[in-house]
């Protein structure tokens, strides 16, 4: 079944979305938490992690389903790593280290079985990384004022593109990097 991550507040609930639309907390405590483990727990069940709550953003963090493992890739905003989430919740391990803060991220795993990583950094830059190398390498932009604003990056595979939004003077947008 097809299934759809929500975060509100201090848990992480995962909903059938073909079916009845219930949920089930994954992740978190569920009460609001004064102190924050650093980002996401490593190594201990999903369910006693506590989420730092941000005044009127909720927590601010992005989930994507792994195509080899099934499991949920969870990042949160601000921190260098993702971790891994079994579906239906459990313990949690560190996935993937960055060189950078993530804002957002995705990943493509190349014909040969390298995953490359793409995100967009707190400096506002882009990068992607070989997972299976460890090489960082920054994305230059057609200017040095263009800026990614880390809420969302897409990979379009059909594309072999990023779609991501952007700053420029002020002003935003939606820009396409070709074959990066």
């Amino acid at each position: 079944m097809p299934t759809h991550y929500g975060a509100t507040g201090e848990l992480v609930s995962i909903y059938e979305i073909e079916s009845d639309g219930t949920g089930s907390r994954v992740y978190g405590t569920g009460n609001i938490e004064t102190s924050f483990d650093n980002g996401l727990c490593n190594g201990v069940d999903s369910l006693t992690c506590s989420m730092q709550h941000t005044q009127g953003s909720g927590v601010q963090m992005q989930a994507k389903e792994d195509s080899v493992s099934g499991d949920w890739l969870i990042g949160f905003r601000g921190r260098n790593y993702i971790n891994t989430l079994p579906q239906g919740g459990g313990v949690t391990s560190r996935f993937e280290i960055f060189d950078h803060e993530l804002l957002s991220f995705d990943y493509k795993t190349e014909g040969n079985g390298d995953r490359i990583y793409f995100y967009c950094a707190s400096n506002g830059m882009l990068y992607k990384k070989n997972a299976n190398t460890g090489v960082t390498t920054q994305l230059n932009l057609p200017s040095s004022t263009i800026k990614c604003t880390g809420r969302a990056i897409y990979y379009h595979a059909g594309r072999d593109s990023l779609i991501f939004l952007f700053e420029q003077n002020k002003l935003f947008g939606v820009a396409e990097y070709s074959a990066p």
